[in-house]
């Protein structure tokens, strides 16, 4: 599949199931479950809903650590409980696009409004890239505008970075190893939402910023597609839609 216009249409299709996956599977959530236990669900939910291979394993993290990293595995010890922050993160695939869907709440609601302003601010966070990204930035300039954003709010990326990556659609040279071959590709610094990248944004990419303060840190994850002609946020009616499910 070569054509820009299928591409992106196969990867909308993806990004939708990829948030119709988050809004299935945090209903199921319960206190109690270890991060292993929801990261097994999502798996059983994602073949429930019709996906039968993944871009990169499911991302389930509790209690919100102030640094992390994207290739954590999910703990069999920790437990979910009252006020935890929630982190989910899903990759699902198809033969021919992946999406990439995140969010993040706090388990059965907080006393402690300095917790729920964390996961209120990572959304804002995540709505002002996907806002700021155009034809006319670079993608390093993503990159600048997060830290920009959460320093001027006393708060950081939690060492990240990179906060995001362009998405690679299947290729002839990818034949036997997709959706692994993209996620090789995506780890690649011409390809990463970081500070020394200068290409002009142009495809499909994966926006996953995370605000930390005060020890405690949340993300959330969007696919927006930017080219010289036009700009559309992946599964999403508009910017107004972004970081909510």
């Amino acid at each position: 599949m070569q054509d820009p216009a299928a591409h992106l249409e196969a990867f909308e299709a993806a990004q939708r199931g990829a948030l119709d996956l988050l809004r299935d599977l945090t209903p199921r959530i319960e206190a109690g479950m270890t991060e292993h236990d929801v990261h097994a669900l999502a798996h059983e939910r994602g073949e429930a809903l019709g996906f039968s291979t993944w871009f990169r394993a499911p991302i389930v993290r509790f209690a919100a650590p102030a640094t992390v990293s994207w290739t954590d595995r999910p703990s069999a010890r920790r437990t979910l409980d009252a006020g935890m922050i929630v982190e989910l993160e899903v990759a699902p695939g198809t033969p021919d696009a992946f999406g990439n869907a995140g969010t993040a709440f706090v388990f059965g609601g907080s006393t402690d409004p300095d917790v729920q302003a964390t996961v209120d601010s990572a959304a804002e966070l995540c709505r002002a890239c996907v806002g700021f990204s155009s034809r006319w930035k670079c993608v390093g300039e993503v990159f600048v505008f997060a830290e920009a954003w959460a320093n001027n709010r006393t708060a950081s990326l939690g060492g990240q970075t990179s906060v995001g990556f362009q998405a690679i659609p299947p290729t002839a040279a990818m034949l036997g190893v997709w959706p692994g071959g993209a996620w090789g590709l995506s780890l690649l610094r011409r390809n990463q939402v970081q500070y020394f990248n200068p290409r002009r944004m142009n495809g499909i990419y994966v926006l996953r910023p995370r605000f930390v303060k005060d020890g405690r840190g949340a993300s959330f994850s969007e696919m927006v597609y930017v080219t010289p002609d036009a700009k559309h946020i992946l599964g999403r009616g508009g910017i107004e839609d972004v970081a909510r499910l």
